[in-house]
């Protein structure tokens, strides 16, 4: 076997340190998007999995009030005031298209469902608007009106693609009595047509959830695999943290029931980290307030309060099963991110990775290798 001189192995590891500079390969980043409070603009960065969870990118300046969907090598960001989708490179992180939808459109959440196309779900439209990803091309898709309310809105918001299915929140709110249950439409991405829960009756039916008004992202976990979905409303209703068949078709009623008193007024923001554990939100009746505490679903809440933000609703919490650590928005005395061991709620952030306004949503970057 042939040796290497002193002088080779010293050539071999600069050109490794010239091949892997400084965060050109790694496994896992939280991107962060928050309003900044100055400016009312929108920023995205990405932290760090590994302590001492600083920022390991640039600020890129977005529309106001991001939420977050990742595909392959892109990071999306919807802005619903501004009716704009921004694609951002994650290898580079610059932003490498921006999309302006049709004045009005109120953008929700955005899907991408293959290398050409995603689907945008909209506050009040009735069909589901499909976006070519190469031109920015724009057309109407599927109808959700057969699932809507007596209204004939849906009130669409956030989505979740599983295997061929696509799960889209229903609000069904008219602003009267009239108001149907709550309920997740579901799509057959292939051939883009909603498919019947439960086949048997007429009409064709959605899955109805026992909560109430379903909102934030969407968790599917688990061998049967669990869709988990915030079906919380507002204040002072019977909603809670509802556990769906993604498979079946069916709720499997409310993993954690906000009437059962063991969250405050609203409960908000979740994260499974295992099937049976995760950490959830919930607002107090005292003041808008996040409350952050640990469940088992369909067990209890754990009362040990871990941590607390006051005069702010959390919108996401994120975790990274690599490293095993919890993300949590902050805001208070200052704005940002605090982060958890996600095993024993142990904090792990004296002070929160700032930020410079309320952070809008989270989303965990999972692990990429970038070439040089």
């Amino acid at each position: 076997m042939r040796r290497m001189t002193c002088s080779a192995i010293s050539v071999l590891l600069v050109a490794t340190a010239v091949a892997q500079p400084q965060d050109l390969a790694w496994r896992s980043r939280v991107a962060v998007a928050w309003n900044d409070a100055e400016s009312g603009r929108g920023v995205v960065r990405a932290m760090s999995t590994r302590a001492p969870f600083q920022f390991v990118t640039p600020a890129l300046d977005t529309d106001p009030d991001a939420v977050l969907h990742r595909s392959g090598k892109r990071l999306y960001v919807v802005s619903r005031p501004s009716g704009t989708v921004t694609a951002i490179d994650i290898e580079t992180w610059t932003v490498a298209q921006t999309y302006v939808l049709p004045k009005g459109s109120e953008p929700m959440d955005i899907v991408v469902v293959s290398a050409e196309a995603a689907y945008i779900s909209r506050a009040g439209a009735t069909r589901l608007l499909k976006l070519k990803l190469e031109n920015g091309g724009l057309s109407e898709s599927v109808d959700l009106t057969p699932v809507a309310g007596a209204d004939g809105v849906p009130d669409m918001d956030r989505m979740l693609a599983y295997g061929r299915r696509l799960f889209v929140q229903m609000r069904r709110e008219d602003g009267g009595d009239s108001a149907a249950q709550p309920a997740l439409a579901v799509i057959d991405l292939v051939t883009e047509q909603l498919i019947d829960a439960i086949p048997a009756t007429l009409p064709i039916d959605p899955i109805v959830l026992n909560g109430t008004a379903p909102r934030m992202r969407m968790q599917v976990i688990g061998s049967p695999a669990r869709l988990f979905v915030s079906a919380t409303g507002g204040f002072f209703d019977d909603g809670g943290i509802e556990a769906v068949d993604p498979v079946g078709l069916v709720s499997l009623g409310l993993a954690v029931a906000e009437a059962d008193h063991q969250t405050g007024a609203d409960l908000g923001a979740f994260v499974m980290v295992k099937p049976e554990f995760g950490y959830l939100t919930f607002s107090t009746d005292l003041l808008l307030s996040s409350h952050l505490h640990a469940f088992r679903p369909f067990v209890s809440v754990d009362p040990n309060e871990l941590h607390v933000s006051l005069n702010y609703f959390a919108p996401a919490l994120t975790h990274d099963p690599l490293t095993n650590t919890l993300y949590v928005p902050h805001s208070f005395s200052e704005d940002g991110v605090h982060v958890f061991n996600a095993a024993t709620g142990q904090q792990l952030t004296p002070q929160p990775t700032p930020t410079s306004g309320h952070v809008t949503d989270l989303l965990l970057l999972s692990r990429l290798t970038l070439t040089p």
